[in-house]
């Protein structure tokens, strides 16, 4: 690959190859345009050369590769390997480089499903660093996403996926104690739970709970 970069001088190899991993992460139609181009042992960057790797794994299955499921891709295929790169995170200078607006939607869609799958609401002490070993984005760039994408603050986006959980628990099981229901939930405290219950439904957890 190293032709191709040979008039680029402000750019190393290893950044030119870490941006084609980051547009095909990006990029819906990229893996296909690709895919009978190029492979993996022609990266000078073994890095990079794990990802692609992964991302054309997943191609091949026919899934569309994103950061989550290429993650999980990279952890099959060598977990001691995806370790020690800690995910995807080598590749944040290069992602923030080829962002846009349709990534960062993209971007908003994949943390959402990340939450609905994972439920990483659930741990007390979550938090914004915690989806940087997920997500290869800056922490600025992840509250602008919330806050301009998502249009409400990271602990508030987390809340109501608790507050949700929480009512889920309530219905189900009518004779837990509030205290337990917002400890299940995710919540710290109840003074936490009871402000975040009513500012997302108008009323106290007390008397959702009583129906």
């Amino acid at each position: 690959m190293k032709e191709a970069v040979d008039e680029q001088k402000d750019l190393t190899l290893a950044e030119v190859e870490n941006t084609l991993v980051c547009c095909l992460l990006t990029s819906v139609e990229a893996p296909g345009l690709v895919s009978s181009l190029l492979r993996r042992e022609m990266f000078s960057d073994a890095a990079a050369g794990f990802v692609f790797q992964a991302i054309m794994n997943l191609y091949e299955q026919g899934v569309q590769p994103d950061m989550i499921s290429v993650e999980t891709e990279m952890r099959r295929m060598d977990e001691a390997r995806w370790k020690e790169l800690n995910g995807l995170s080598f590749l944040l200078p290069a992602m923030l480089n080829v962002r846009n607006a349709e990534n960062v939607i993209r971007y908003a869609e994949e943390v959402n499903t990340w939450f609905e799958k994972e439920k990483p609401y659930l741990r007390d002490d979550l938090r914004l660093t915690d989806l940087q070993r997920v997500f290869p984005i800056s922490r600025s760039y992840l509250s602008q996403l919330f806050n301009k994408e998502l249009g409400m603050s990271f602990s508030d986006y987390v809340n109501q996926f608790r507050v949700e959980e929480s009512k889920r628990l309530m219905d189900a099981e009518p004779l837990a104690s509030i205290q337990e229901i917002a400890e299940r939930s995710g919540f710290h405290s109840i003074s936490t739970f009871r402000r975040s219950f009513i500012k997302q439904t108008g009323i106290v957890p007390s008397e959702y709970k009583r129906g």
